[in-house]
């Protein structure tokens, strides 16, 4: 039970810090900027899109640029 809970916690945590790079509060690792996306499940070609990373997780596709701080590389 204890390496449940400590797995749950673990996973709190990155779903916080992936929230918090989404909404701009915690600036991204990384922003891909202007790339082309392909959605599988629809076959749509999506342009101009934006990627934010934080770490090794993927927080946010779309609008980045409030993802971005001075210690981004993009």
């Amino acid at each position: 039970m204890a390496r449940f809970l400590g797995r749950r916690s673990r996973l709190h945590e990155i779903t916080r810090l992936l929230v918090d790079v989404a909404l701009g509060r915690i600036k991204a690792d990384l922003v891909i900027k202007n790339g082309v996306l392909g959605n599988v499940n629809s076959g749509e070609v999506l342009d101009g899109m934006d990627v934010a990373v934080k770490g090794d997780r993927i927080a946010l596709i779309g609008d980045a640029n409030h993802c971005i701080g001075p210690d981004t590389k993009i």
